[in-house]
């Protein structure tokens, strides 16, 4: 118990040593700001203002562009499609830019399409998408895909009228 009060009253001298210091020995501990110093300083402030500039430029760049429906136009990727291989009725088309979801959208609704045997799609992160298509016979594949293409225009426009009559 005796040890207790003794850290207790190191402390309070501790305590009342730093309270009584003056401001000339303050100033003697602590140097002044040198001129190289008060430089880096306004150098960080401006860095900062220009950082907290441009973020603020770039928020109203991107509102900008959600608001004008023109700018976004020419942002998307276009699907370059290449028929690569075609004999029979069997035809092989290569889709450079596209992605999962459009592919499956187009497998699928080829799949559902009066003419068409067999639809699938192979699709890497190391080549572009590649849409194999077998089609009756009869049928030519310019033919399928078109159908195909208007029925998935048809289906997405009904889509977006239900979204909006329900908002």
């Amino acid at each position: 118990m005796a040890k207790k009060g003794s850290k207790q009253s190191k402390k309070s001298v501790e305590e009342s040593e730093i309270l009584d210091i003056t401001e000339d020995q303050l100033e003697e501990i602590i140097p002044e700001k040198s001129e190289e110093s008060e430089i880096k300083e306004e150098i960080v402030d401006e860095n900062l203002e220009t950082k907290v500039e441009k973020k603020g430029r770039k928020k109203k760049e991107i509102e900008k562009e959600l608001s004008n429906e023109d700018t976004t136009k020419n942002k998307f990727k276009y699907f370059k499609p290449y028929v690569i291989e075609q004999r029979d009725n069997i035809t092989r088309i290569k889709f450079e830019n596209a992605t999962h979801t459009f592919m499956d959208l187009l497998a699928s609704t080829l799949l559902r399409t009066e003419g068409v045997e067999y639809s699938a799609y192979k699709l890497t992160s190391l080549e572009p998408a590649v849409l194999t298509l077998i089609t009756k016979e009869g049928y030519s594949y310019k033919q399928v895909i078109k159908s195909a293409l208007n029925t998935l225009k048809t289906e997405i426009l009904d889509l977006d009228k239900a979204i909006k009559k329900a908002f």
